[in-house]
């Protein structure tokens, strides 16, 4: 548990300030007079203070993997929090099944390349720097690519286009990839105070913009769900109204996804509350209805997939409502 100890400030004849650190930390720290500290200050006026100069600051985050049959899981998670170096490690040789399974795992991961391999050990490398790519960029980018798989997973519907849904599905893997580098880059700007600094991003809005990824990678997964009900349907003929409906319905989300991420990055709060909660909002929840009672009057199979298909709509209009209210001016 932490504990807090007060200080008062002594003044020089020069002008400058002193204040003395606690003495148990300093040894805890294993420092001695002439010892370097580096302070940081965030953009609330917190001080930070760390043992040891900035290199010690900037050094490398190596991260050591032991190897089991939970290997790719724990390589993910040394990504997500911002490991440099991922050293994997085997009590005895790896095998080729073992390898292969390390490999698919990267190609998940951006930036992320083999320096070495050894009989019984792996070194990967993430050569991507945190504020190699703006978050804001990052998030432009989820936004359009999930946008795109909800277009085209809803006219896949409306054409009975195999392929295309196909395509939709194949999709989520490149927005995976794009919602576990936001989060590396999240996580390491919140681990380094200094980072967020320097990439004009507080540690509140770091915050935001997880769940900014987290909404919109959701939104990815609902594009697959209708993508598959899709293909479902192909041997059946959904009532025209249904589907007019469905595609109505689409369109006034499409929108609400559009105009949210606008009034989050403009931070409009009155665009996030009047057009994407109240006006838009009010719009899906009557067509919603509406289509939810007509569905319950098909066959089950039909009705089953028309409604996977309404929920998933709804659901990501549910994301996109938890992005508008994250829209909240400094």
């Amino acid at each position: 548990m932490s504990s807090v100890e007060y200080r008062k400030l002594q003044e020089t004849k020069s002008g400058s300030y002193l204040i003395s650190l606690p003495k148990g930390w300093v040894t805890r720290m294993g420092l001695k007079g002439g010892a370097t500290v580096a302070l940081m200050e965030e953009s609330d006026g917190t001080i930070i203070i760390r043992s040891g100069g900035i290199e010690d600051v900037e050094k490398l985050n190596i991260a050591v993997v032991e190897l089991d049959e939970n290997v790719g899981r724990e390589i993910l998670g040394k990504y997500l929090i911002g490991a440099d170096i991922i050293h994997i490690k085997a009590s005895k040789r790896i095998t080729l099944d073992q390898r292969e399974k390390i490999k698919n795992t990267l190609t998940a991961l951006v930036g992320t390349e083999i320096i070495e391999e050894k009989p019984n050990e792996i070194i990967v490398q993430c050569l991507l720097s945190p504020l190699a790519i703006p978050i804001k960029t990052l998030l432009r980018r989820a936004h359009i690519l999930s946008l795109q798989m909800h277009i085209d997973a809803i006219t896949a519907f409306r054409d009975k286009d195999e392929d295309l849904a196909k395509s939709v599905v194949r999709r989520d893997d490149d927005l995976n990839r794009l919602y576990f580098l936001i989060v590396r880059q999240l996580r390491s700007i919140v681990q380094n105070p200094r980072l967020s600094e320097k990439a004009g991003i507080s540690l509140v809005e770091c915050l935001d913009y997880r769940l900014v990824a987290r909404a919109l990678e959701s939104n990815g997964d609902q594009a697959v769900t209708i993508a598959k009900s899709a293909i479902a349907l192909r041997p059946y003929d959904p009532p025209p109204d249904i589907v007019e409906g469905l595609m109505s319905l689409s369109e006034l989300i499409r929108k609400i996804q559009d105009e949210a991420l606008t009034a989050l990055f403009k931070l409009d709060t009155k665009h996030a509350e009047n057009c994407v909660k109240r006006e838009l909002g009010s719009k899906v929840h009557s067509l919603m209805e509406q289509l939810n009672q007509r569905i319950l009057e098909l066959p089950s199979t039909m009705a089953f997939y028309l409604n996977e298909i309404a929920n998933s709509l709804r659901r990501v209009k549910e994301n996109c409502i938890d992005i508008a209210d994250l829209v909240v001016k400094p």
